[in-house]
């Protein structure tokens, strides 16, 4: 197959579900990932995608070689975009996931709906608008457990359970948070927020942070409710500006491409090397 069929293939997927895995795009094309890697810099330098880690997402340009920039209220920021596509990368089929309530966390869901390849999965949240999300999508549709909050729809009844939180463990928490700080810790938009983002968390057995620090959308008054070094993972769009270089948080995940911070020693991370191998995203672990 020639490279601009490969990459026909590619655009193809990517305009259909959003984002593409390098794994799955060598399985379909029976081409090797390093073939793959090369079809999506391609590609991102015709500016048509942008790779993230493990894969690729469309660029601002949707697919396209048009420069016309969207805008409007669909329009979904390109490192809202990067963060969702990183965050799904740790979901494993089989297993039960939390999602917090937020502008990512729907993000999230909708992939998390659109996705057949991410079933079986249980999702629990605490979030109405979320719980109708995830009823959407081709079947199998994910289980979704509610913790508490307003009734579900009569339409959406028979696929919706309600538990208690602090009932119910999974294996996985998204938590979506205004701000990270070394000093303050994980902190929340509003106090009833950070209750709800502190009782997914207690009830997960890892938890991955989501964060934009470019959305801007975030103002004054917020809530702590955990301290950094009690989740494993933030995924984020730019290096937190309080957040320090012993931030005591397992691993921290960059996917924009401006990220040039980068803590000593970095060089010899074998997972930043692996990060870099696959685009702009910047991965340091401790």
């Amino acid at each position: 197959m020639r490279a601009s069929q490969r990459q026909n293939h590619i655009l193809t997927r990517l305009r259909a579900d959003g984002a593409v895995r390098i794994t799955e795009l060598a399985a379909d094309l029976a081409v090797s990932d390093v073939t793959i890697r090369r079809d999506l810099g391609e590609l991102e330098a015709q500016d048509v995608l942008r790779r993230v880690y493990g894969g690729a997402v469309l660029s601002a340009q949707r697919g396209t070689l048009s420069r016309e920039r969207p805008t409007g209220p669909d329009h979904v920021p390109r490192t809202l975009r990067s963060i969702v596509a990183v965050a799904e990368q740790f979901i494993t089929p089989g297993t039960s996931i939390a999602l917090g309530d937020g502008k990512i966390s729907t993000l999230l869901a909708q992939r998390i709906a659109a996705n057949p390849g991410l079933r079986p999965l249980i999702a629990v949240t605490n979030s109405p608008s979320l719980a109708r999300v995830l009823a959407q999508g081709p079947q199998p549709r994910v289980q979704i457990v509610r913790t508490g909050g307003s009734c579900v729809p009569a339409a959406l009844a028979p696929r919706v359970a309600h538990a208690g939180t602090t009932a119910t463990l999974t294996a996985l928490a998204f938590i979506e948070v205004a701000a990270v700080s070394s000093a303050r810790g994980l902190e929340a938009a509003s106090p009833e927020a950070a209750e709800a983002n502190r009782a997914l968390l207690d009830a997960a057995a890892r938890t991955i942070v989501l964060l934009s620090c470019t959305s801007g959308e975030h103002g004054p008054g917020l809530t702590t409710f955990a301290s950094v070094k009690s989740v494993d993972a933030i995924v984020t769009d730019a290096h937190p500006p309080e957040l320090d270089e012993d931030r005591q948080v397992a691993e921290l995940i960059m996917t924009d491409v401006s990220c040039r911070r980068k803590r000593r020693g970095a060089a010899a991370d074998p997972a930043i090397r692996i990060a870099d191998e696959f685009g702009p995203v910047r991965r340091f672990a401790r």
